[in-house]
C-alpha cells in the first residue's frame, strides 16, 4: 500500500529486539572508548608520571586492536557478546600493565640502568601475569564448548584478548619504559657528570 497518510513499518517482538541490541552495542562501544581514556589518565595520575601513562597505552589498546582485526578477518560482526568480552578484557589487560609499572617504579629506583630496571620489573611480574593468564584463558576456553554461536564468540575473543595483552605487556612494555626512560637517564647522567668532574686550579702567576 502506498499513498499519501499511509506509513509502512516493520514491527514485531523481533524487530524490537534488533533494535535494542543495535542500541546496547553502540553505547557499549562508547563506554568501552571512554574506558580506555580514562584508564590511561588514572594511570598517568596514579603513578604521577605523564610517561607511564604514555607507556601503558600500547598494551593496554594493542590487545583490543587485535582481537578486532582477528574478528574483522574471521568475517564475525560487532554486537553485545564481542564488546563486552573486549571490555572486560580490557580491565584484565590493565591489571597486567599495573603489575609491570609498580615493579617498574621500585627497581628502577635501585638499579643502575634501565634495561635492569625493566628486566627485573618483567621477571618480578611474569608469575603473576602467566598465572592471571593461564587461568582466565583456561576458564574463557570452556565457553567454545558452548552450542550458542555468540557464547562461543565470547569466549574465543576473551581468550585472544588476553593472550595478546600478556604478550604486550610482557614485550613491548618493557622496551618502551626503556625507551621514554632514555631522556630522563641523560639528564641525570648530565648531572653526575658535572657534579663528579674535577675542578681545575689554575696555577697562580708569580
Amino acid at each position: 500500500l502506498s499513498g499519501p497518510g499511509v506509513e509502512i513499518r516493520l514491527v514485531g517482538d523481533h524487530i524490537a529486539y534488533l533494535e535494542t541490541v543495535d542500541g546496547v552495542t553502540r553505547d557499549l562501544a562508547w563506554s568501552l572508548a571512554l574506558a580506555a581514556v580514562l584508564i590511561l589518565a588514572t594511570l598517568a595520575a596514579a603513578f604521577r608520571s605523564w610517561r607511564l601513562g604514555l607507556a601503558s597505552f600500547v598494551p593496554n589498546l594493542l590487545p583490543l586492536g587485535v582481537s578486532a582485526s582477528g574478528l574483522a578477518f574471521a568475517g564475525g560482526h560487532v554486537d553485545v557478546s564481542t564488546l563486552t568480552a573486549l571490555t572486560l578484557s580490557l580491565g584484565i589487560a590493565t591489571d597486567d600493565t599495573i603489575h609491570v609499572l609498580a615493579r617498574w617504579e621500585r627497581t628502577r629506583v635501585s638499579c643502575a640502568t634501565a634495561i635492569s630496571a625493566a628486566r627485573a620489573a618483567i621477571l618480578g611480574a611474569l608469575p603473576a601475569l602467566t598465572m592471571t593468564t593461564l587461568t582466565l584463558t583456561a576458564a574463557f576456553g570452556q565457553l567454545l564448548t558452548s552450542a550458542i554461536p555468540t557464547i562461543r564468540d565470547f569466549g574465543l575473543l576473551a581468550g585472544i584478548t588476553l593472550v595478546a595483552a600478556f604478550v604486550a605487556d610482557a614485550v613491548l612494555l618493557p622496551s618502551i619504559l626503556v625507551v621514554l626512560d632514555a631522556p630522563r637517564r641523560g639528564t641525570s647522567e648530565d648531572e653526575s657528570a658535572t657534579s663528579t668532574s674535577p675542578t681545575t686550579v689554575q696555577p697562580r702567576r708569580a
